[in-house]
């Protein structure tokens, strides 16, 4: 994989007049999630840390930090400290004829994270123009930036069965890709896909059919089922990386599906996997969850398996939210640092006063039972939950077959 290539051509200028606020030429306010980081080679099984990177890191200024990778249509990250610097403005100065490349900015990060994004490969310089705080005065840097080709893509609505296969380069989508109930996509494995946020629309069938060996990876996008409740969606993913990338996502009023999820990796996401009313069986076996949004299921009359996966670092309220039953065997739940997160919350509340929850030969993170305790929402919480999670017999360690 090539890296983005970034040159400073002009030391800081001082200018005659402070920069007005806001974003510059082609600025397009977002309020979607940050882009994630993608890795160099997709790890041949899942890892317990993110894959290594692919980006290289440039030292702007002391307060600005320039990344990215190297192919059209992906993400430029500007990341600046608010407190030395304000009055932010970018423009292109020279971009590739017949581009349309944008700015966005990330009001509700910390962090105050600018994004660029790009819609061809070429050179872009680009102006950033802002207010020194400390030093009281204008300035202005220029950069440019080297884009690589890519396989772009916009497939939009399927007509006919499709599979994407080329791993020499990257897949980068610039919109998203809806399936029809009698269609099936299919990615092979080796696959990169850069999202860029655009989605993948499941009504008819989704494979990601990545090996061992050869595992597919994409990022910054969002897969969900999505179209008429007279259809089954079915999501099979296997030997997958999905960095920014939730698996079945809520997406409108669809209900109805399947999902397959086993030997993956799955990081930086807020989506929950929503499975609100499966239409058959849903197994969720054998993946490692990092910082992601959690599992939450309402009804089904069909079986339900989280097995032997790894949890850690869930941004959602709990790793695993139900109110029916389901076979919770053999995962590892990461004891939880920040206050308010819990490994499992029983609801139940279609349920009869009551009813149990096998969650037994789990390993929660610790041996200590009060611990375990206060990381499970059931009846003993509250009257708001109609079932008791049955936690004992519990590991003491992690099963061997949960990922590392």
């Amino acid at each position: 994989m090539k890296i983005l290539h970034l040159t400073v051509l002009i030391s800081t200028l001082s200018l005659l007049t402070a920069c007005g606020g806001g974003d510059g030429d082609g600025d397009n306010s977002s309020s979607s999630p940050p882009p994630t980081t993608p890795p160099t080679t997709p790890p041949t099984t899942p890892p317990t840390t993110p894959p290594t990177n692919e980006e290289k890191t440039y030292s702007f200024t002391d307060f600005f930090e320039v990344t990215g990778n190297a192919y059209s249509h992906t993400i430029l990250r500007l990341k600046n400290n608010p407190n030395k610097i304000g009055n932010i403005q970018f423009s292109f100065k020279e971009k590739p004829e017949g581009s349309d490349p944008w700015f966005s900015y990330d009001s509700w990060r910390d962090d105050n994270q600018y994004r660029i994004s790009f819609d061809k490969p070429g050179e872009y310089i680009i102006s950033m123009k802002y207010y020194d705080i400390q030093e009281k005065t204008s300035l202005e840097k220029n950069i440019s930036i080297t884009i690589e080709e890519s396989n772009i893509i916009n497939l939009g609505l399927l007509k006919e069965d499709t599979v994407l296969s080329d791993t020499t380069k990257p897949y980068a989508l610039i919109g998203g890709i809806s399936i029809p109930h009698d269609i099936k996509l299919t990615i092979n494995p080796g696959v990169t896909i850069n999202g860029n946020f655009f989605g993948i629309q499941v009504e008819g069938s989704l494979e990601l059919n990545g090996t061992k060996e050869n595992p597919i990876t994409i990022y910054d996008s969002n897969i969900a089922p999505q179209g008429s409740r007279d259809f089954d969606a079915n999501i099979i993913i296997k030997h997958s990386n999905l960095i920014g990338t939730a698996p079945y996502s809520s997406y409108g009023n669809r209900i109805g599906g399947t999902l397959d999820l086993s030997d993956s990796y799955l990081y930086d996401f807020t989506d929950e996997i929503y499975l609100w009313v499966p239409s058959g069986s849903v197994n969720i076996v054998r993946n490692h969850f990092n910082n992601t949004g959690g599992i939450n299921w309402e009804l089904s009359n069909y079986s339900i398996n989280i097995e032997n996966n790894k949890f850690e670092n869930w941004n959602a309220t709990s790793a695993i939210y139900v109110n029916t039953l389901a076979k919770v065997y053999g995962n590892t739940f990461i004891y939880p640092k920040r206050e308010n997160r819990y490994a499992i919350n029983f609801n139940a509340f279609h349920l009869p006063v009551d009813t149990k929850l096998d969650a037994t030969s789990n390993y929660w993170g610790t041996t200590d039972e009060n611990q375990i305790k206060s990381i499970i929402i059931d009846r003993n919480s509250g009257l708001s939950s109609n079932g008791y999670v049955i936690y004992t017999p519990y590991l003491t360690e992690p099963s061997p077959t949960t990922p590392k």
